[in-house]
């Protein structure tokens, strides 16, 4: 919002979307309401990506690439857009993506939520603990206001250890479960998570534009180099290209996993859901679970007639479950969907000195639905 602030300042129309998307709501956290609740988020972004649509069309190239700090935190980030696509790359923080935005559909599909912990937590272990439903002297405020219905919600209490973005690195005990990382109740073999990636390379001409980020670091006492590249051209799909380098003097066996976070929008609606093509199963948006040996994956979102469909140059297993969070609002507590987190895994072995590579591709498929 602060970026495109002083870009729409020429620009009537961009500033008209500008102000609808500094609608306070989202902005904070409150008992009516706010950042927990995604469709006040997605009005937000729909409104700050139409303002961009509007400044792009008096840009003279198609394709952009800047950087520049947008979330200013003292670090600069990437920022490339096409006619299709709106990315953005932190190379501070992991190499992540945070922002995965289709323009055509005014989507922001990382509008996802890191889960943190909030000063009103306890509530929910005070009432687990003691059946304590609110304040025991005086009149209770809504902000002290408990449900018996969220006496078990303190089960779903899990807090993430780093900010969620998208093509982050991790690496994997062998024993390591679903079950475990969902729970960030796991050992990260790698330091590579939210390492700083340098950013070897950017480039941008008509018709398709790169970045190329690396970072050696740790991985179980060895040394390893990962190189990512990120490349896209004008319409809605993106490449992205690994090399691993094992620097030695040993041997280096892991399990690699490359992490997504992205929305659908609701854990609910039937007409959302992951697909398998290879084994030709429907899993839902609520589901802790895995898909083995396959080489695409799609997230289904028909209500807004767009697959995110992902590819694979080698057969892979998929870890996914949805992020929930339990924020404060008028009735109580509230469990909400805040996304879902992917993990694309797949073993890894180098000997010293040898190198690895792994592909993926990202398309975003048009559902074109007769009524």
């Amino acid at each position: 919002m602060l970026f495109l602030s002083k870009k729409a300042q020429a620009d009537k129309e961009a500033q008209e979307y500008l102000w609808r998307a500094q609608c306070n709501c989202a902005y904070w956290h409150g008992v009516f309401g706010g950042l927990y609740l995604g469709h006040l988020r997605r009005a937000i972004y729909e409104n700050l990506i139409k303002a961009q649509i509007c400044l792009a069309k008096n840009a003279v190239d198609n394709i952009q690439l800047l950087e520049l700090d947008i979330d200013k935190d003292g670090s600069d980030e990437i920022l490339i857009q096409t006619p299709s696509l709106s990315l953005s790359l932190e190379p501070h923080r992991g190499g992540g993506l945070f922002e995965i935005c289709h323009l055509p559909r005014a989507l922001n599909l990382s509008d996802t939520l890191t889960r943190r912990p909030e000063v009103y937590h306890h509530q929910l272990n005070d009432i687990s603990d003691h059946g304590n439903h609110g304040k025991e002297d005086g009149i209770a405020s809504i902000h002290d206001i408990i449900n018996p219905e969220d006496q078990n919600l303190n089960q779903f209490l899990v807090f993430d250890s780093y900010t969620r973005a998208s093509l982050l690195d991790h690496f994997l005990g062998s024993k390591t479960t679903i079950e475990d990382y969902a729970k960030n109740d796991y050992s990260e073999l790698g330091d590579f998570v939210q390492g700083h990636y340098v950013v070897d390379e950017t480039l941008s001409s008509p018709g398709k534009a790169l970045v190329r980020l690396s970072r050696t670091g740790v991985v179980n006492s060895c040394n390893m180099t990962i190189t990512k590249t990120v490349r896209l051209g004008e319409g809605p799909r993106l490449w992205i290209d690994y090399e691993f380098e094992c620097h030695g003097p040993d041997a280096l066996s892991t399990l690699y996993g490359c992490e997504y976070n992205m929305t659908l929008y609701s854990d609910t609606d039937p007409e959302r859901y992951y697909f398998a093509p290879e084994s030709g199963i429907r899993r839902e948006i609520s589901e802790t679970g895995t898909e083995n040996n396959i080489k695409q994956f799609e997230l289904v979102n028909r209500p807004d007639r767009l697959n995110a469909v992902f590819r694979f140059y080698r057969p892979l297993s998929v870890w996914f479950y949805p992020l929930m969070t339990v924020s404060k609002s008028e009735k109580g507590f509230d469990r909400t969907y805040q996304g879902s987190s992917i993990l694309f895994v797949l073993p890894l072995a180098l000997e010293p000195g040898k190198k690895a590579c792994f592909q993926t591709e990202l398309e975003f498929v048009d559902l074109w639905i007769s009524p």
